[in-house]
Parts: C-alpha cells; structure tokens; sequence
C-alpha cells in the first residue's frame, strides 16, 4: 500500500468513525417520498388552516414536500384512526387537538390514543368563543344565555362534534348556565360559520380561528371568549368568566405518528417541529389564525397527554357528557 493510498483510507476511517458517533437522529433519514400530513377535519377550518400553514413551513426544516389529507368525521377520531393504521415508516403524521382526544372517551374508537401513536411534539393552542352576526339581536352572551333559558332548546349554536359527542365548549356553556341551547353540528370551521351567516344557526361556539376575519370586518360580533384572559386582538370583549360564567375551553395542536415508527425519525420529526414552533413564518401564522404559540417537544407533549387523559374522564362526567 503506497503512502497516498495509506492516507485515503486513515481519512476514510477516520470519517466512519466520526459519523458513528454522530447522534441517531443526524444519522437517520426521511423517507425519500413526499410525507403525507392527515387533517382529521374538513377544509376550511382553522386547524385546516393551521396544519396547511405548518406544512408549508415545515417542509424546509424536513427538506421534504408534505401534502395535507383530509380525513374528517366523528370530531377528528376518524382522522385519527387512519392514522393508526398507516405503515411506521416516518411517510404519513397526523395533527391533533385536544378536542378529538375528548371524542375517543365518549364514543368507541378503533385505536387508543396512548399505545397506538409516537408523540412528536406539540406547537400551538386554540382559543374558543361565542360568535353571532352583526345583526343578532344578541349584544352580549348574557342576552344569549337569558335567550336559551326562556325559550329551551331554540337557540340554536353551530359547532363542530356530534349530538352524541358535542364539543366542550358547548357543554360547558350549558353546565355553567343551566340553559338549554340545540346544538347544530358541522364537520369544519367553514361550515359552522356559514351557518349563522345564512341563519341556519344563531351563534358559532367553537375556534375563533374562522370567524376572525369577519369579527374584525364588522360582518361578525364576539360575544365572549372562553379563555382565561381577553385577548390582544379584540381587547374590548370579555371572557365568559367576566360575565359570570365559569367556562374555559382552550385546546393545544400537537403532531402524532402512527405507534412503531423508528425512534430516530421520530425524533428528525421531533427536532424540525420545534424549528416550525421557532420560525417567524409560524408567528404570522398563529396571528392570522388568531392562535397561541404552545411549544413541547416530543417527550413533554406525551407527558401532557397522558396527564390529560389522567384528568379528562372526571371533567366529563361533572360536565354530564360521560357516564360513570
């Protein structure tokens, strides 16, 4: 072995040598596919919205095209069951809401949320509200509320859920009221908004998301928020707690893999989300969508799940949506 031919393979060696120490995760690679990013709602609404922005940004920190499915129904667990289902592979995540972790208690399910999925990180939350058109009759949630107890049953709010599983924030209203409102469901944002536009429904209880442009062009009023604080958007409205109802309804986004899928992609997925979280092109987009930055790696967002799944069934059951 001649001297030039000694020091290729020295450099050689010393460059395997150097990528094994290399963490797994710089080591691994993505499949070399476009990734598939499931939507368990409808087009249109604000965690649609969400998750199209997120892939946008995400697919430069992936260095990976990442095409949106939509696979709504059954307040996000269809979505989430087929997600389940899918190959291990690192091809195809799913993006959740607190919301659709709610619906896997009060309805059977094809899939359990704690041992079927990898947790890859969470990276916003959503602020829920009461929303009417501009014309409603309606000036604050205290009409609304005064409405539902003289005529039962006639107010009629849009959402999204089920009659057999309606959301938490129309729950809520009516625990903390004792007032009785219908509840008119809707796959997506789009839909339980156009809703009161045309007058099917009188108010949207849900995500604030696809109201929030037509709050601000006047086409729509905020009535209250469900949040602990108002917000800096719309400072002038208060929260439902200020109006004498103890009602807060606010749901976090996090990204999930179907269970099985190796550890270092997991934590490539892990690694670019909180990139996503840390861009300024994801500030704009919570500005837009009128959401909240909630930033938890992997690790901690499993914890925060598994702790919500630890809390949720005796919230339900005070709240009379889930029999003990």
């Amino acid at each position: 072995m001649d001297a030039l031919t000694r020091r290729t393979f020295a450099k050689g060696a010393l460059l395997g040598a150097a990528a094994s120490l290399l963490p797994a995760a710089a080591r691994a690679k993505l499949p070399d596919t476009t990734l598939r990013l499931v939507c368990p709602w409808s087009p249109g609404g604000v965690s649609d919205s969400y998750l199209r922005g997120f892939a946008a940004i995400a697919e430069k920190h992936l260095e990976r095209r990442i095409v949106v499915e939509n696979r709504p129904g059954s307040g996000g667990t269809v979505g989430l069951a087929f997600g389940a289902r899918q190959r291990p592979d690192g091809s195809v995540f799913v993006g959740v809401t607190d919301a659709a972790f709610q619906y896997t208690l009060t309805q059977q399910v094809p899939f359990n949320t704690l041992t079927d999925f990898t947790f890859l990180g969470g990276t916003s939350s959503l602020t829920n509200g009461y929303v009417v058109k501009q014309d409603s009759p309606f000036r604050d949630l205290r009409d609304a509320v005064k409405a539902a107890k003289e005529r039962p049953g006639k107010v009629r709010i849009a959402a999204g859920g089920s009659p057999a599983s309606p959301p938490l924030v129309f729950i809520a209203l009516e625990s903390a009221t004792d007032a009785k409102f219908l509840l008119l469901s809707f796959a997506g944002g789009s839909e339980y908004v156009n809703a009161v536009l045309s007058g099917e429904a009188d108010i949207v209880g849900d995500a604030l998301g696809p109201s929030a442009g037509m709050i601000d062009a006047g086409t729509m009023r905020l009535l209250a928020v469900a949040s602990e604080e108002r917000m800096e958007r719309w400072p002038d409205v208060p929260t439902a707690r200020e109006l004498g109802f103890d009602i807060l309804v606010n749901f976090t986004i996090g990204f999930l893999a179907p269970k099985g899928i190796p550890q270092d992609v997991a934590a490539i997925y892990d690694a670019a989300i909180q990139k996503v979280v840390a861009d300024p092109e994801h500030d704009v987009l919570l500005r837009r969508l009128t959401l909240s930055k909630w930033a938890r790696p992997g690790a901690a967002y499993e914890a925060y799940i598994r702790k919500l799944y630890d809390i949720m069934p005796e919230r339900l059951r005070k709240l009379g949506v889930l029999k003990s």
